[in-house]
Parts: structure tokens; sequence; C-alpha cells
């Protein structure tokens, strides 16, 4: 499935239409991680199938160091050409479902997946998201609107992520 998002043109095309998400989402998230205690300086996210970059390079106004990971050599390139300008921000290729070499045990603020939640193997995902974030962190899986998915046992699985997401959040540790 995912080798939609594997083609230059797709990756050119992606950046450059992809919707924007609304800065209200946001300051929602940092309320959040707020209420959960991150008043302090935010010095990790991480934007979990990042594609292009696009809600990376918004992350990179409020977090001292945002790094985008995606499966695509194509969505990673074209990330890095748009916001070579962005200092605290790096996109690397790597899967969702495995965060080793993006980062360690405990440190990460915030981890997001902006309409790519779907493309994970959750259970791997949230646990990733369990071993990287530190206390108080927060995972924000948002999406444009709710989903429809032809294949029943795909929205069986999209209906259970929020349920999942609720067990997970906040961190404990």
């Amino acid at each position: 499935m995912a080798t939609l998002f594997e083609g230059e043109e797709h990756a050119r095309l992606y950046i450059r239409y992809r919707p924007e998400y609304p800065v209200e989402m946001y300051n929602r998230i940092l309320e959040y991680l707020n209420d959960c205690g991150q008043t302090k300086r935010r010095t990790l996210a991480v934007d979990a199938g990042c594609g292009s970059g696009q809600n990376t390079r918004v992350l990179a106004t409020y977090f001292d160091k945002v790094i985008g990971v995606d499966t695509s050599e194509a969505q990673i390139e074209e990330a890095q050409k748009s916001f070579s300008d962005l200092a605290n921000v790096s996109f690397r290729v790597g899967s969702a479902d495995n965060l080793n070499g993006v980062a360690t045990d405990g440190i990460v603020d915030l981890v997001t997946a902006a309409t790519a939640l779907h493309w994970f193997d959750m259970d791997a995902f949230f646990g990733e998201c369990l071993r990287v974030l530190k206390p108080g962190g927060v995972l924000a899986a948002f999406s444009y609107a709710n989903a429809v998915f032809s294949d029943p046992r795909t929205q069986h699985v999209y209906n259970q992520v929020p349920a999942r997401i609720q067990n997970i959040l906040p961190v404990a540790k």
C-alpha cells in the first residue's frame, strides 16, 4: 500500500496540494501538553509518517527539535528540499513501527501521526510511543475528517483507535 507514496512526482504533488491543518488544532495539542504537565521547554517532537513534511514544519515553531520519519524515500527527499531552511528539523527514512535510531526511551514530548495512522501496525506503533514518550508526553493522531473504509476489517481497526489512544494518553511512567 505505501508504494503509492514512493514516486518523486507523487511527492512533489503531495507537498504542493495536501491541505494544511488548522492552527486551532495545534493550539489544542499544546494545551493538552500543558494539561499533561509539559509546561516546561518542549525539546523534541517526532512526526511519524511525516510524508513530505507539512506537519513537521508546523511543529518546528513549537519545539526545539523535530524529527520527521517516513518509509518513503521520495517523500523524505522532498521534505528535505522543501524545508532545508529549518535548522531544528531533520527527516529520516524509517518506520513509525520502529523508532530505534530516531529517539531513545523516554525523551520525546510529542509524537504526531497526521493522517498517517491507518498505514501503521498500530500495536507496534503504540508500543514505540510508550517507549519514546517522556512522562506526560502526548501522542496526537489526527486527520482531516472521520474516515470511512470499504474494507470492514480496516474500518473495525479504525473504530478502535480512540479507545486505544485513550489507554495510552497521558503516558504515566
